[in-house]
């Protein structure tokens, strides 16, 4: 399995990661998050954002919101 820095990539280069806070999209391609939420992460072209990913549901949420495991 190959590893970050910052967190464990799982297959897919997704990484495992926990939301500290909550977060209201701000637009069609974001996602909102809820503080103790579990979800993978991407990381994203757009620096301070990663692409998250939630069941079947996929967006942009912004860095400063999540902790990588």
């Amino acid at each position: 399995m190959d590893s970050t820095i910052d967190g464990t990539l799982e297959e897919g280069g997704q990484m495992r990661a926990k939301v500290m806070y909550d977060y209201v999209a701000q637009g069609p391609d974001e996602i909102s998050l809820f503080a103790n939420e579990l979800l993978l992460v991407e990381e994203s072209p757009d620096s301070e954002f990663f692409i998250a990913i939630k069941g079947n549901t996929r967006g942009r949420a912004p860095k400063s919101c999540i902790l990588l495991l």
